[in-house]
C-alpha cells in the first residue's frame, strides 16, 4: 500500500458514515443520517457509499481496494434500546449488577480482553457481510482492515491537527471495551500509553443523566446548555457519591450501578430536584473529573510542558468542557477533531490504515467535504415549486444577503460542499442578526426546537479580539465552533443573542482563504451595520439532520420558519 493510495473508512455504528483519505487528506466524507433521513443512522451506511463512488467516477479516479473499518466488535444497540430491555435480558443485566460481574468485566482489562476474543469469532461473518455489502456498488476484491474504536479517534484527531509532537486523548462512554485511551504522538507515530475501561465511564454517567431527563440518546448538548441556568451544590455531591476520579492510581472509579439500574437509582436520588441543577452538577462532576484526568495523563506522558492536546470522542462534544481544558497551564494549545463523535470513526479508521505508508500530520482547514447540489438540481426544483416561490440571481448575492440579514431577516444558505461533522459551518446554516436577545425564543419556537444553549456565533477570524478573550489557545478550533470562549462588554452589547447566561459563546470564525463568500456576506453586513458578527445555526426542523438536498431545502423553506434562502447562487422568497 502506497502512501498516495486512496483509502475507503466505514463506520455502521452510531452516526454511520463513510470518507476517502487520499495523500494524507479526507477529500469525500458523509453520514448515512444526511441520506436516510434517520438522525444518528446505524448499520451500513448504503447511500453515503453510492454518493462517494459516484463522486469518484465522474472525478475519473479509480474505485479504492483498501477498506478500513472502525471498530473491532459490532456493537448493535444504544442506551435506549438497553433501558427498554425485555424481562429475560433485564434478569440477566440484574443479576451481573448483583453478583459484582458488570464491575469485574467492565471495569478492568479482562471486558476487553474478551471482547477482542468475541471481536475475533465474528470477524470472518462480518467480513464476508461488509464485502458482500461493497461488491454491491462495484468494489470487487477490497482488501478489508479492522480498526480499534478509540485508535481511530486518536488517529483522526492527530493526522488532522498539523502537529507532529502532541498528546491525544480519546473519551467517550464506551468502544470496544474502553472509554478512553491516551497516545503519545510523535514524528508521525502514534503509541498508546493508557487506556481505562468502559465501565468507568464519565460519559456512560453523563448518558445516564441526558437520558434520566427525557432527552434521547445524543442530546447531551442540551444538558450542558441547561447547566448554565442551575446550581450544582445539591446535585454535585450525589454524582461524586456515584463516580470519582482516582489521582493516587490515575484512573475514574465508578461506585455506580450499570444502566437501566443506574437511571433507576438516579431518578430515586435526584426526585424532585430541578433539571436545571441536575444538569449543572452533571456538568460540574464532568469537568472537575476529566480536567483532573487530563492533568495527570499530560504530567504523566508529556515529553514538554506545556504541550498541543488533541483530543476526540463524543465527551468532547462537550463546548464547555473544552473551553475549561484549555484554560488549563499544563496546555499550549487545544485541538478538538472536527467530527469528534462516532460519527467522525470512518475518517479515523481511514486515516488509521493511512498511517502505516508513513503519514504525516497536516491541518485541516475546513471539513466542506460533503455532497454539493448542483445547478441541473437547482434549476430543476426551482422549476417544481415556481408556483410558490419568488427566485432572483442577483450579481452581488452576498451584498443582498447582508440587506436581508441588517432589516432582521431570517437566511438560510445551502450552497457548495456540505460540512462533516455536527455543526452546520456556513454551508447549510441559517444566518440571522443577533442584536435580538429573544430570538432564541420565537426562532427556536419557528424551527420547533427546544435548545437550552443559545444560537452560535459567526465572525471574521479578524473580528474575534472585539467580541471574545481568551482564544489564543484554541485558534484551530475555532473554525468548527468546538469550544466555548468568554464574551466581552462589547459582545455583550452588540450581540445578546449569542451570549450564554455565564456569559460564554460557541463561537465560528472564518477567513476569506478558506470561505469567502461568507467571509463577504460579513464584511457586507459590517459595512450596512456597524456590527460584525452574525448568528449561525443548523438549517434544519427540530430532531431532523441538516438539510442535504436542494429539494429539502425548499421543503423545509416552505413551512414558513425562513424569509429567504439562498440555494446555490438564486436568492428565494415566497410568494405571498
Amino acid at each position: 500500500m502506497g502512501y498516495g493510495e486512496a483509502i475507503l473508512g466505514i463506520s455502521e455504528e452510531h452516526d454511520a458514515g463513510v470518507a476517502l483519505i487520499e495523500e494524507g487528506r479526507i477529500v469525500l466524507a458523509s453520514n448515512e443520517e444526511r441520506y436516510s433521513r434517520v438522525k444518528f443512522h446505524r448499520g451500513l451506511p448504503g447511500r453515503s457509499l453510492d454518493w462517494l463512488l459516484t463522486q469518484r467516477r465522474k472525478q475519473g479516479k479509480s474505485i479504492p481496494k483498501e477498506i478500513a473499518v472502525a471498530s473491532r466488535f459490532h456493537v448493535g444497540s444504544n442506551l435506549g434500546d438497553w433501558y427498554h430491555l425485555d424481562t429475560k435480558y433485564e434478569i440477566v443485566e440484574r443479576l451481573f449488577s448483583l453478583t459484582g460481574l458488570d464491575r469485574l468485566l467492565g471495569g478492568t482489562s479482562v471486558g476487553p480482553s474478551i471482547l477482542r476474543c468475541a471481536a475475533l469469532f465474528e470477524r470472518p461473518e462480518r467480513e464476508h457481510r461488509i464485502r458482500t455489502w461493497v461488491s454491491g456498488y462495484g468494489i470487487e476484491n477490497p482488501r478489508i482492515t479492522f480498526v480499534d474504536h478509540h485508535t481511530a479517534h486518536a488517529t483522526a484527531a492527530y493526522y488532522t491537527s498539523g502537529w507532529k509532537s502532541s498528546l491525544v486523548i480519546t473519551q467517550d462512554a464506551s468502544g470496544d471495551g474502553w472509554c478512553s485511551k491516551v497516545f503519545v504522538g510523535e514524528g508521525g507515530r502514534l503509541r498508546e500509553v493508557h487506556a481505562v475501561p468502559f465501565f468507568h465511564s464519565p460519559g456512560h454517567y453523563y448518558e445516564y443523566v441526558t437520558f434520566m431527563l427525557g432527552f434521547k440518546l445524543g442530546r447531551e448538548g442540551k444538558v450542558t446548555g441547561l447547566a448554565a441556568s442551575g446550581n450544582p451544590d445539591k446535585t454535585y455531591p450525589i454524582f461524586l457519591s456515584e463516580m470519582h476520579y482516582d489521582s493516587d492510581h490515575k484512573r475514574y472509579v465508578n461506585h455506580a450501578l450499570y444502566r437501566k439500574r443506574e437511571i433507576d437509582r438516579l431518578k430515586l436520588r435526584l426526585f424532585g430536584i430541578s433539571r436545571e441543577d441536575i444538569a449543572s452538577g452533571v456538568q460540574k462532576h464532568l469537568s472537575e473529573m476529566m480536567m483532573k484526568y487530563i492533568v495527570d495523563m499530560i504530567k504523566d506522558y508529556a515529553a514538554r510542558t506545556p504541550v498541543n492536546l488533541a483530543v476526540a470522542g463524543g465527551v468532547f462534544a462537550n463546548v464547555k468542557l473544552n473551553g475549561s481544558l484549555a484554560s488549563l497551564p499544563q496546555v499550549r494549545e487545544l485541538y478538538v477533531y472536527p467530527h469528534m463523535g462516532d460519527g467522525g470513526l470512518a475518517a479515523g479508521a481511514a486515516f488509521s490504515l493511512a498511517a502505516i505508508s508513513g503519514l504525516r500530520p497536516k491541518r485541516i482547514s475546513d471539513v466542506y467535504l460533503g455532497d454539493s447540489p448542483s445547478e441541473r438540481d437547482i434549476r430543476a426544483v426551482i422549476g417544481v415549486y415556481k408556483k410558490r416561490i419568488r427566485v432572483a440571481k442577483p450579481k452581488d448575492l452576498s451584498g443582498r444577503i447582508a440587506r436581508a440579514l441588517h432589516h432582521g431577516h431570517v437566511v438560510a444558505i445551502v450552497r457548495g460542499r456540505m460540512e462533516y461533522g455536527p455543526r452546520a459551518l456556513g454551508h447549510r446554516s441559517l444566518l440571522v442578526r443577533a442584536t435580538d436577545p429573544r430570538v432564541n425564543d420565537w426562532l427556536n419556537r419557528r424551527l420547533r426546537r427546544s435548545e437550552f444553549m443559545p444560537f452560535a456565533p459567526i465572525l471574521r477570524q479578524g473580528d474575534l479580539g472585539r467580541y471574545f478573550k481568551g482564544s489564543e489557545k484554541v485558534m484551530s478550533s475555532l473554525p468548527f465552533m468546538t469550544v466555548t470562549l468568554s464574551c466581552n462588554a462589547r459582545c455583550k452589547r452588540e450581540a445578546p443573542a449569542i451570549v450564554h447566561v455565564d456569559g460564554s459563546a460557541r463561537p465560528q470564525v472564518v477567513t476569506r482563504g478558506v470561505e469567502p463568500f461568507i467571509y463577504d456576506v460579513l464584511t457586507q453586513y459590517a459595512r450596512l451595520s456597524g456590527l460584525r458578527i452574525l448568528i449561525n445555526t443548523s438549517y434544519n426542523i427540530h430532531e431532523e439532520p441538516i438539510v442535504r438536498t436542494p429539494e429539502e431545502a425548499i421543503e423545509t423553506f416552505l413551512t414558513g420558519s425562513i424569509d429567504v434562502l439562498i440555494l446555490g447562487d438564486y436568492y428565494i422568497t415566497r410568494r405571498s
